[in-house]
C-alpha cells in the first residue's frame, strides 16, 4: 500500500475545482453509514428523504440538491456495499458499508443524459483533476487528524492524560487551557508545545488497504460502533481513448466496534455540530 502524505497536501492549487458543501456532505455520510450498521432501516430511510437521496440507479444515490451545483464543482454519490462476513468477523465490522464515488461537475444538469455523464465522470479523472480532487476531499479531514505524538498539534484525548505525570515534574510547565487543550513547556529543553483533543486518528499503521494509493482515518464518533473507518483512496483506473490513465477519487466508510458499548447516534444533535471537534466523543 502507497500512502498520500498528509504534508503534501497544501502544496496543491484548486484552480476551478470547488468542495464547499465536502464537510456537511461527510456527516450526513456518516450518519447514513452509523444508522446502516445500527440496522435502523426506516431512520436511515427517513433521512435519505429528509436529505434529497434518491436512487438514479440500482444501488446508486445522489442527493438531488446536486442539480443545482455549478460546473467545476465537486460532488458524492454513493453505493451500499457487503463487507466480506471474514472480514466483518475479524475486525469486528459492520456488514454493509458505504462507498462513495466524488466526480464534478461538467453539464449542466438539466436532461437525464446531462446528470449520467456528471455522475459517470467520477472513473474519467485525469491525473491532474484526480489530485484536486482527492485534496479537496481528504482536506476536509486532513488538519484535523491526530497521532499519538508528544511533538504537539491534534492527539486523541486520552492522550492528553498521559501528560498527568510529566506536568508534576520540575521539568514541565503545563497550562490547561480548557478541557480539550493542553500547553506543556519544557523548561530544560526550552520548548512550548500546544496539544489539541480531537476525534480523528491516523489509521495507516493499523488498517490494511487493497488501494495503492490510500489513506486510512479512524473517526471515534457517536454510535453503537463508535468507531468509523473512513478509508480515502486514489485509484487508477482503465487507460482513456488517447492512452492516457484515468483515476477514480473513492471514499469507504466502514464501521468498527470499540470495546465498550455506546448509544445509537443521535442524528440531529451530530448534524446541529458545526464542527467534528465540537463534541469529543471518547470523552465521557
Amino acid at each position: 500500500m502507497k500512502t498520500i502524505l498528509l504534508f503534501l497536501l497544501p502544496l496543491i492549487t484548486f484552480g476551478q475545482i470547488t468542495y464547499e458543501n465536502g464537510t456537511q456532505d461527510l456527516k450526513k455520510l456518516i450518519v447514513m453509514q452509523t444508522l446502516l450498521a445500527e440496522n435502523r432501516v426506516d431512520d436511515l430511510t427517513d433521512f435519505m428523504l429528509n436529505n434529497n437521496y434518491v436512487a438514479v440507479a440500482d444501488n446508486l444515490y445522489i442527493d438531488t440538491s446536486t442539480y443545482k451545483l455549478e460546473k467545476g464543482d465537486v460532488f458524492p454519490f454513493f453505493f451500499i456495499s457487503d463487507l466480506p462476513s471474514e472480514q466483518a468477523s475479524r475486525m469486528s465490522m459492520a456488514k454493509k458499508y458505504i462507498s462513495v464515488w466524488f466526480s464534478r461537475v461538467l453539464y449542466d444538469w438539466e436532461t437525464p443524459d446531462a446528470i449520467s455523464k456528471n455522475i459517470m465522470y467520477a472513473s474519467k479523472l485525469d491525473l491532474k483533476e484526480s489530485n484536486l480532487i482527492f485534496g479537496q476531499v481528504f482536506g476536509i479531514v486532513a488538519p484535523i487528524v491526530g497521532s499519538m505524538s508528544y511533538e504537539g498539534g491534534y492527539v486523541p484525548f486520552t492522550h492528553l492524560g498521559s501528560w498527568d505525570g510529566l506536568c508534576e515534574t520540575q521539568n514541565y510547565n503545563c497550562e490547561q487551557i480548557d478541557r480539550y487543550t493542553l500547553k506543556t513547556y519544557n523548561i530544560e529543553k526550552d520548548e512550548e508545545k500546544t496539544f489539541t483533543a480531537t476525534n480523528f486518528m491516523n489509521g495507516n499503521g493499523l488498517i490494511e488497504s487493497s488501494e495503492e494509493f490510500s489513506n486510512n482515518i479512524l473517526f471515534f464518533g457517536p454510535g453503537e460502533y463508535g468507531v468509523t473507518l473512513l478509508t480515502y483512496s486514489n485509484t487508477e483506473m482503465k487507460k482513456s481513448e488517447t492512452g492516457e490513465y484515468q483515476y477514480l477519487i473513492k471514499l469507504d466508510i466502514k464501521s468498527m466496534a470499540r470495546n465498550t458499548a455506546s448509544d445509537n447516534i443521535n442524528v440531529d444533535f451530530f448534524m446541529a455540530l458545526k464542527n467534528f471537534n465540537d463534541r469529543i466523543w471518547t470523552d465521557k
